[in-house]
Parts: C-alpha cells; structure tokens; sequence
C-alpha cells in the first residue's frame, strides 16, 4: 500500500472522510444535552443576545475557546442544538483530515490506518456529538503537531506560525492542555534518546536546523503569536483585559479540583479503554512495541511515547472524566498507524492483505460500537463515556412544554427544582425563571420529585400535574400545568 497510486490513496481518504462524516454529522441533536453541555450554552447564549457580552471567570475552569466558536457556529447554522454541536462535530472530522496529512511521517497504510482509527473510535464519535472543550482541545493539539512537523521537513515559517495558532487555541480553551504539552516535550526528546543520538551531537544538530529554519527570530515571533491569540480570547477581543490575569489564575482552581473533584483509581483509564476501545488498544499497542524496537523512525517513537506519556499522566491525576480519554485516543491511533505501516511495508505477499483485512475487522467492530453508542445507548449508564448523561426521557418534558407554548404563546415557566440543566437551553426561546417554590405561581412550574408534597400544598387544585420525567439518573422532574391552560393542546 506505500506505494500505491494516487487514485488509490483518494478512494480510500473519500472513505474514511465519509464514514467520519456520517458518524459525527448525522442527527446531532438525537441524544439530550448533558448538564456541562447545558452549562456551556449559557455563555454561547450571552454572546448571542445583546449585550453580546462574555467575560472570563478562572471559576469556570475551562478557556473561552469554545463559546466564540459556539457563537461562529449558530451565526451560520442557527440557534438550536444541532448549530451548537456543529463545533465540536467539525473538531472530529478535522481530526481525521489532519491525520492524512501526516502521510509523510506515518506512510501512507499508516496515515489511513490512523485516520480509520480516529474517524470510527467510540469515544472519539461520542464526544464529537457533545458540546465540551475536549474534542476542541485535542484537535488544535494535532494541529500543532501537523503544523511543527511540516515547519521542520519544509522549512517555510507559515507551518510554524499555524502551528503556534494551534498553540493558542489549546490553551485559550482548557488549562489541561499543559499537559499535553509537557507530554509532547517529554516525547520528543525521549524519541532522540531513543534514536541513540549523543546529547552534544544532538544540540548541535537541532541548533544547526533551527538556524536554518529562520533562527531564534523567527521562533520568538511566533512564540509572541501563541501567546497573542490565547490573550485574544481570554480578553474577549481586547474588551475585558482582566481576562490576561484571570487566565493564569485558572492553573490555581484547578490543582485543587484535580486532586478533590471526580476521583477515580488511577487505572480507570485503562479500564474504560479497554472496554470502550478495545480494538484500537489491541492494535496501537503492537505500535508501540514495534516503535520502541525500531526506535531509530523518531516520528513512531514519538508517537509512542505521546501515547504511553499521555496515560500515565492522566491516570496520577485523581480527578478523572471519560472524555479525557480523547487525549489518549489521539497518540493511540497514531500508533495503530505505526503498527498497520510495518504490516503493510512488509515484502512478504501475504502482508497487504492481511493488513487490509485487520484493518478492516477493526474499523468494522469500532464502528459498530461507535453507532451503537451514539445514536442508541448514548444515555445507558453501562458504558463509562455516559458520565451522568441527561437521559432521553426529558425530552418528553420539553415537548410538553413546547406544547402548551405553541397553544399559549409566551407562558411564564418557573423551574424551582435546584437540579435543572440543560434545560435552560430547551427554555431559551421562553420567558423563564428560576426560584424558590412558594416565590411563585407562574403557569408552568418544573419541579423535582423530592418536592412534590410541597409543590402539590403550594398550587393546589389550580394546577395539574402532567407527568414526571427522569432528568438524570437519581433526578426526576414533575411538570405541572395551570389547569385552565390543559387539555388537547396543552396535556
């Protein structure tokens, strides 16, 4: 397959770029927003409505990347929720458009292996369809690596700069992406060791391509740029200058919920891999063998210790949530690139076949998993990517909702339940308000079950309770409906 023709390598990227397309663009809105998802709208919402106005708060933890990109998206496809997914759903399929374009360091039975990898992983089409930083987070990290990769074998500075506004956007969107960075750093170097190159030769040498790459100039502004385009974003355009400072409070809050927030044994990781991934696991894990071998392809050694790096440093952390995993997904299916271009390379004549054919097993089951997970069991607790996933049933609340809005146009809801997101995103077109319950009595009243004895005194025989809907697993929210507003158009 290296040397295959360029039609061949075309039907095959059409492939692959079709099955990623389907699998993240396909019915965005099927599965109900999760409760961070829910969160994230409300900044997307501010920006939209007048004032037009964001401001970063180092409480929120997370950068403000995703809600201009947020803002972007529903501009051009609209307020709704399919528009608000469209980021998160473009980061997924980039991710498998920058894998291509690393056919030069992979190969090209690699670089489509580590495509498939990607555009068919479970975790990596989930969370695709979920509007969080993470999917943002680990495609501007790939960038940056296609971006240094092409600076250093092309040596045109555009690569560079693009690679340090890849850098920017990691970390105007989340403090972990130092992480990364410290774990890419931590790879590169440990691929040089590993080609056995003497440390002076090896200054000497990366001193020498440096200057013939445009020098500490050159290297300088486009540091100057990263951090320019970070700032951009946390200073909401140069409008909130606080913003610059409030940005390396962040790294502080964090600490303290890494260690105290979501704690999980420090093999949860590998443990949700290798239910969710196992396919990819199986195969990028003879990658890594067969990188640490033949260490002197620094490219593979690289990407193998990126993969093993990357998990280890997430597993220290007690804080955990599947959709880190995206982090490790990444170096994982470069290295099932790694391991599929030895298979392909080989002049045995059984070789090709039997890489196609493995390829194509995988890509199979991943897929398989991948839909099953996303469009049917996207709110089944067994699966740990559904971390406390809204669950399907309160969509019939909102539609209830929508039902005696479209009677009445503009009824007043009350949502006195202290557990309410993403509904705020589902009410964002409707005059409502959120409060105690003996504060109100606005036409539709949205409470929990666990308040039903007191809602039920406080209304009285004026309301009707339409049903109640489960909002996660251990919430369940009543609806109820001024009785005058009931009947056809409104039960």
């Amino acid at each position: 397959m290296s040397s295959a023709r360029p039609r061949v390598w075309w039907i095959n990227v059409a492939g692959i770029a079709a099955l990623a397309l389907g699998l993240r663009f396909y019915d965005l809105p099927r599965k109900p927003l999760h409760h961070d998802e829910g969160v994230n709208t409300l900044f997307v919402s501010n920006l939209v409505r007048p004032p037009h106005a964001y401001a970063y708060d180092p409480g929120n933890y997370h950068g403000p990347t995703l809600f201009y990109f947020g803002w972007l998206s529903v501009s051009l496809f609209g307020v709704n929720t399919g528009g608000i997914r469209m980021v998160t759903a473009v980061s997924g399929l980039a991710l498998v458009a920058l894998a291509f374009a690393l056919r030069d360091r992979l190969g090209t039975s690699g670089a489509l292996a580590a495509a498939a990898s990607m555009a068919s992983s479970p975790g990596a089409v989930y969370y695709s369809r979920y509007f969080i930083h993470e999917t943002v987070l680990v495609c501007s990290t790939l960038a940056a690596i296609v971006g240094l990769t092409f600076w250093w074998s092309r040596r045109r500075s555009i690569y560079l700069y693009a690679a340090a506004t890849a850098i920017g956007v990691m970390f105007a969107t989340k403090e972990t992406a130092f992480i990364s960075a410290a774990v890419i750093a931590f790879a590169a170097i440990g691929s040089a060791v590993l080609a056995e190159m003497a440390p002076i030769a090896q200054a000497r040498s990366f001193l020498a391509s440096i200057r013939a790459r445009g020098g500490v100039p050159l290297l300088s502004r486009a540091a100057l740029l990263a951090v320019a385009v970070a700032m951009l974003f946390y200073t909401s355009f140069l409008t909130y200058p606080p913003g610059s400072i409030a940005a390396l409070k962040t790294f502080a809050i964090w600490t303290k919920t890494g260690t105290t927030a979501h704690t999980h044994p420090w093999y949860a990781y590998l443990k949700w891999l290798t239910i969710e991934e196992w396919p990819l696991v199986s195969i990028a894990a003879v990658g890594v063998v067969v990188a640490l071998i033949r260490r002197r392809d620094r490219f593979a050694s690289f990407v193998a210790l990126w993969a093993i790096g990357i998990v280890a440093a997430y597993s220290a952390i007690p804080y955990k949530t599947p959709w880190l995993v995206l982090n490790m997904i990444l170096p994982l299916a470069l290295c099932a690139g790694v391991a599929f271009e030895r298979v392909w390379s080989r002049p045995a004549r059984a070789a090709p076949l039997l890489g196609w054919a493995v390829l194509v097993a995988v890509t199979i089951a991943a897929t398989s998993r991948a839909v099953s997970l996303s469009f049917w069991q996207y709110d089944n607790d067994r699966s740990p990517y559904v971390y406390a996933h809204t669950l399907r049933d309160v969509l019939q609340l909102v539609r209830g909702v929508d039902r005696v809005q479209a009677a009445h146009p503009g009824t007043a809801i009350a949502v006195v339940s202290a557990d309410y997101f993403p509904l705020p995103w589902y009410f964002r077109d409707y005059p409502t308000g959120y409060y105690r319950i003996r504060s109100t009595k606005a036409p539709i009243v949205v409470g929990s079950v666990d308040q039903q004895p007191a809602l039920d005194s406080w209304l009285g025989s004026d309301y009707h309770l339409t049903g109640s809907y489960w909002l996660r697993p251990g919430v369940r929210l009543l609806l109820y409906v001024r009785r005058d507003l009931t009947g056809p158009a409104g039960d």
